[in-house]
């Protein structure tokens, strides 16, 4: 006992159903890998700007440095230029005669070269 059941006919959509749907299909694919692209384009952006902020960073630093440095050898040379003048000073004073001069000189020269020390 077979039941028999009516003959249907394959349904065939028109091609251009059929293009339509291609058509979405093409576009969803299109979109997803825009969106991929797009999120990797961010990534490498982020990675960039935070090699770039490193280098600034750095940068930075080396710049305080330097000025440190340039600084300090300022400060050097002033001193030297201190002693140097102050010898010249007591051979001056010498050639004068005044030894308790010189001492009271020498105790005010070496208090000034302390409060630039500091």
């Amino acid at each position: 006992e077979l039941i028999q059941k009516p003959f249907q006919y394959p349904s065939y959509s028109s091609p251009v159903t059929q293009s339509k749907h291609a058509l979405e299909a093409l576009q969803r694919t299109y979109e997803t890998n825009l969106v991929i692209n797009l999120k990797q384009v961010i990534q490498d952006q982020k990675a960039e700007l935070q090699t770039k902020e490193k280098i600034i960073e750095n940068l930075k630093h080396d710049s305080k440095g330097t000025l440190l440095r340039e600084v300090r050898a300022e400060r050097n040379a002033f001193e030297d230029e201190a002693i140097r003048l102050r010898g010249i000073l007591d051979n001056f004073i010498m050639q004068i005669g005044g030894v308790d001069q010189i001492l009271n000189f020498r105790g005010y020269i070496d208090q000034q070269q302390e409060y630039i020390k500091q």
